[in-house]
């Protein structure tokens, strides 16, 4: 025998609940449920002991089954940590920064706080972009995006691994390339690595034809993150601090907010390739690729400059307000 109550608001529900548990320790079964309308209300049954148990696992069982849902992927994320296996990755930071702030927690503002969080998510990181753009194979490897890595590594002195799909499970062919396929893309980061791993075996003596992602000899490449278009920083080191370059040959500009990019390239002509990082609409960080074709006298500041600017409104004099960084 059931008894419906009307809809009612959460604190009702919980009033209800306390008080016929206090009321009818035994003898009854108490669930709520969802009307067509999405209004929730309790559900009242008369029950012996053995079916109100039973009713209660199959509660506890449908919330679990709930749960579970609603966690989703991120128990894949959490057993890969619990693991501590090596997770391997091909210009891996954005993915990593996503991975940590969809399924574990947000991201933090400070940079150590950000390190901490990854290592203890994942123990052990390692970036094949990273690693072929490193010694030993930096010298032999000339492209390192995913595609031309995977094709340099089936040639010599490289030896590719081969592959047997476990049975029922279709395989990869990457003579019909599906670049930018998740599954793809992280099946041939991992050829990749076994690649490039066996490869470091053939320095040892006597040289190891297969190398285990414990040996000693990645621990070079490992928990360093690939950093694009920055010049003498090649990587984010989870594990310490990181490098700390000379920065004599970088200047801060500023300059009228309608320049654009080719603007800056034209100035700095005479001083063969330059790296421009914006600050704002009026400011940037200019390196020189040949400090030292340039005299600055350290502290030297409001250096003014004439230059035509054809796209500008004629000749326009300003003022470039350099420093030197790491002063």
């Amino acid at each position: 025998m059931n008894l419906d109550l009307d809809p009612c608001t959460g604190f009702q529900r919980k009033l209800i609940y306390q008080t016929l548990s206090w009321k009818y320790p035994k003898g009854i079964h108490v669930e709520t449920l969802e009307t067509e309308k999405k209004e929730r209300y309790i559900v009242v049954s008369k029950v012996d002991e053995e079916e109100r148990k039973r009713r209660e696992q199959q509660k506890h069982a449908k919330e679990q089954e709930e749960l579970n849902d609603a966690v989703g992927f991120s128990r894949v994320i959490h057993a890969i940590a619990n693991s501590g296996k090596l997770v391997i990755g091909h210009n891996m930071l954005l993915d990593v920064m996503h991975t940590v702030h969809q399924f574990c927690c947000p991201l933090p503002e400070d940079l150590n706080e950000f390190k901490e969080m990854t290592t203890f998510v994942f123990p052990r990181l390692l970036d094949t972009k990273l690693m072929a753009s490193t010694q030993p194979f930096k010298d032999i490897i000339n492209n390192t995006s995913l595609a031309e890595l995977e094709k340099r590594l089936k040639e010599t002195p490289f030896n590719p691994p081969k592959v047997e799909s476990a049975e029922g499970f279709p395989s990869y062919d990457t003579a019909s390339e599906q670049l930018h396929e998740a599954g793809y893309d992280a099946y041939i980061t991992g050829l990749c690595f076994i690649s490039m791993t066996n490869y470091l075996g053939s320095f040892l003596s006597p040289p190891e034809i297969h190398v285990s992602a414990r040996s000693k000899l990645i621990e070079p490449f490992i928990n360093k993150l690939f950093l694009m278009r920055v010049m003498d920083i090649p990587y984010l080191n989870l594990e310490g601090p990181d490098l700390q370059p000379k920065r004599d040959h970088v200047l801060h500009v500023t300059f009228p907010k309608e320049w654009k990019t080719s603007d800056l390239y034209q100035l700095f002509s005479a001083f063969g390739n330059i790296q421009i990082s914006w600050i704002d609409d009026t400011s940037a960080f200019v390196s020189l690729s040949q400090p030292e074709q340039v005299q600055i006298e350290r502290g030297q500041t409001g250096l003014e400059l004439c230059r035509e600017t054809p796209d500008l409104e004629g000749t326009r004099r300003f003022v470039l307000n350099h420093s030197l960084m790491g002063q």
